[in-house]
């Protein structure tokens, strides 16, 4: 079965794309627990670096995450525009654009046609 993947694009305003070019941010949303209402938490995939943002019940499910996303590249100081998309399970993944557009651990779909 196929997910159903929702693209956006999160622009980070730092210009340091070296360190975040083959890194990936998953970010996952928490359930509410007794002393905290729900959150989403944003990690890098080998940076033992996260961070924890409130919902906010203003945004969108998508936007809360691109928040959470957006708050970690910034910690990170990591620049550069990030694609992401839903997996299904309510988190998400966002990885450097930049790294996408140079060829590299690309597979196109039509060739899994074949």
């Amino acid at each position: 079965m196929v997910n159903t993947v929702t693209s956006c694009l999160i622009k980070a305003s730092l210009h340091t794309l070296e360190k975040s070019e083959m890194q990936s941010i998953i970010t996952k949303q928490l359930s509410p627990t007794n002393y905290n209402g729900d959150r989403i938490k944003a990690k890098a995939s080998y940076a033992k670096v996260s961070v924890t943002v409130g919902y906010n019940y203003a945004l969108n499910h998508e936007q809360n995450h691109l928040e959470a996303a957006r708050a970690l590249a910034k910690k990170l100081n990591w620049g550069g525009d990030f694609v992401g998309g839903s997996n299904g399970n309510d988190s998400w993944v966002f990885v450097n654009a930049k790294a996408a557009k140079s060829g590299r651990m690309i597979f196109k779909s039509k060739e899994l046609a074949q």
